[in-house]
């Protein structure tokens, strides 16, 4: 399954309106986050909601449906 199709699913979700970023390392998210926003595939205003993929937080007791969203 592609990175695409999983931010896809995860953004699909609702949550906390977070915007999943995935990189490497967490230390990287700023600079992800200022290269999608070069490429247009985040506005200045989505910033604060970004986080790494790793810190996603998953609604109480959804540990199963969250990994079967990754699936």
């Amino acid at each position: 399954m592609s990175i695409a199709t999983r931010i896809t699913k995860l953004e699909a979700r609702g949550g906390a309106g977070e915007i999943p970023i995935w990189c490497d390392d967490e230390t990287d998210v700023p600079a992800t986050i200022d290269a999608m926003i070069a490429e247009g595939e985040l506005q200045e205003t989505d910033r604060p909601r970004c986080v790494h993929w790793m810190l996603m937080q998953a609604p109480a007791g959804s540990h199963e449906r969250a990994l079967g969203i990754l699936s």
